[in-house]
Formats: structure tokens, C-alpha cells, sequence
């Protein structure tokens, strides 16, 4: 029995590490926002990690359906990876919404714009909006 525990603890532990090197090694397009004349730069530098979320739709459209999971790394260089359906994208030049929410546009790989939302140090939800910024729905 303590065999298979151990053993257990170490799938896991394995499967994990396995999850995290592959947002983090993403090698997919990385795409860069400038900008726009009446927007500020977001920074979620303070929410770095690796977060798993189940997508739930709220409109037709987009790249992603009701229950997909996809996994999100915020780097310390301020970076978003985006790695869903075997697809990936890192993603720079966020700009601040609110003082608890950034949006990272992507013009490269999904073509719609994550809005990250951070309650302390940990992201919390981030929404899919497309390009006239509607809402497509939610991972969370």
C-alpha cells in the first residue's frame, strides 16, 4: 500500500512538471501589441505562475468551445502564453483596463483579446472578447 502511494504521489508530481515545461516552453508566434494613443501598459507580472481553466461560452465564435481546458503562464517579463488544442502563443504589450484587470490582444494565433483578471497575486478568471470587444466567454 505504501508502495502504491508512493508511487501515485510521483505520477502526479511527474504529470504536473510535465503540464508546466509544456505552457512554459511554448513555441509558438510570440505577438507584441503596441499601444493604442489612449491606452496604458498593464503589467500581471505579480500574478507569475501556471493556471489550468475550463472555457464557458457565451456566444458563438472564437477558437474555443463550452468545457475545452486550456493552460495560461504569466512570466516575469510580463508575457501571457496561451497554449489550448495543441496550439500555443506567447503574448506581450498588454495594456490596464482597471487596476485589477489587463488585456493582452492576439492578432497571431486565436485572433480574439484575453482580459486577465487578478485578485491578489493570482489570476482569477480571463475573458475572451472578440475584435469589436464583445464577450465570447469565460475561462475560469
Amino acid at each position: 500500500m505504501k508502495t502504491l502511494k508512493i508511487t501515485l504521489v510521483a505520477a502526479v508530481l511527474a504529470l504536473s512538471f510535465v503540464q508546466c515545461n509544456k505552457v512554459n516552453r511554448c513555441k509558438g508566434e510570440v505577438c507584441t501589441q503596441d499601444l493604442g494613443a489612449n491606452e496604458a501598459a498593464g503589467d500581471v507580472t505579480e500574478a507569475k505562475g501556471t493556471y489550468s481553466f475550463e472555457y464557458k461560452a457565451m456566444a458563438n465564435g472564437g477558437d474555443f468551445s463550452s468545457g475545452m481546458t486550456a493552460d495560461f503562464y504569466v512570466s516575469k517579463d510580463n508575457q501571457l502564453v496561451v497554449a489550448a488544442d495543441g496550439r500555443c502563443v506567447t503574448l506581450e504589450g498588454p495594456h490596464k483596463k482597471s487596476s485589477t484587470e489587463v488585456v493582452f490582444k492576439d492578432d497571431c494565433e486565436y485572433y480574439c483579446s484575453f482580459k486577465t483578471k487578478i485578485s491578489g497575486s493570482e489570476l482569477t478568471k480571463i475573458t475572451v472578447l472578440n475584435a469589436i470587444g464583445e464577450v465570447l466567454g469565460v475561462f475560469e
